[in-house]
């Protein structure tokens, strides 16, 4: 039995069908057999593309209530969806650069994240030198996930739903995990060069376009302080780096590789 036999992808898509586009078709690309299950939203103003790219590209859309706020709940019903034991989670503004081979219980990138350098945009918080920061959980943009055991030893309620105590929604995945005693594979980060905004390497897996989903929201420049007009050419420069093929090498020359 192949790999792609062995795990389902889960998209959740808040709002940008070319980033999408190209996140189902590397997923395509590198697991044309997986299963992959695709979260909309239903205040998704771009809804109506999006459906015409699942169709083409994925086994079954799950439509969620909500415009992009709701990570939590939207998280839970796809991995409710699954029925494989593993699961690749990746927002729809994470390209995968390689096949998945290897199958560790949960593999994450954990938010601490230095700011990038040279970029735009507003530090926010505390810790001022960072762009990411919560020491022992991890971003929601990627991770793999041992969905079985997860619903067995820390089980689905840990997604918080209600109550976001601990900061992002979707912490408490990050914390049950940790508190179970679980091993925990973390991937290195690596900015990609101003020209890609802020796109960030995870270890040579992934890319993801930071504000790649939220940059067609109104409030993305006055919560962020980072130019729309900045976000746009970055992610048309992303995107044809990724549709002309030369992606991976870039990734890998910024990780000297």
């Amino acid at each position: 039995m192949g790999s792609s036999a062995l795990l389902t992808f889960l998209v959740p898509h808040a709002g940008n069908p070319s980033m999408l586009a190209a996140c189902l078709t590397a997923i395509r690309l590198h697991h044309p057999d997986a299963a992959v299950h695709v979260g909309l939203r239903g205040d998704d103003s771009y809804a109506r593309r999006a459906h015409e790219l699942c169709e083409l590209y994925a086994d079954s859309i799950i439509v969620t209530p909500g415009n992009g706020d709701d990570t939590d709940v939207v998280m839970r019903d796809l991995l409710l969806s699954c029925e494989t034991d593993y699961a690749v989670y990746l927002e729809a503004d994470c390209l995968l650069l390689k096949p998945i081979t290897s199958f560790p219980d949960f593999v994450g990138i954990e938010e601490d994240i230095s700011w990038p350098e040279g970029r735009p945009g507003e530090r926010l918080g505390p810790n001022s030198d960072k762009f990411r920061y919560a020491p022992g959980m991890h971003t929601a943009s990627y991770f793999q996930l041992n969905v079985k055991r997860f619903q067995k030893e820390v089980g689905i309620g840990a997604v918080e739903i209600k109550g976001r105590k601990f900061g992002e929604p979707y912490y408490g995945l990050s914390a049950g995990i940790r508190d179970a005693g679980w091993h925990i594979d973390l991937l290195p980060v690596t900015h990609l060069p101003y020209d890609y905004g802020y796109a960030t390497a995870y270890g040579d897996q992934a890319v993801h376009m930071w504000f790649g989903a939220w940059r067609l929201r109104d409030n993305v420049e006055s919560a962020s302080g980072v130019p729309r007009e900045y976000i746009a050419i970055a992610e048309a420069n992303l995107l044809t780096a990724f549709w002309c093929g030369t992606l991976e090498s870039e990734v890998k020359k910024c990780m000297g590789l």
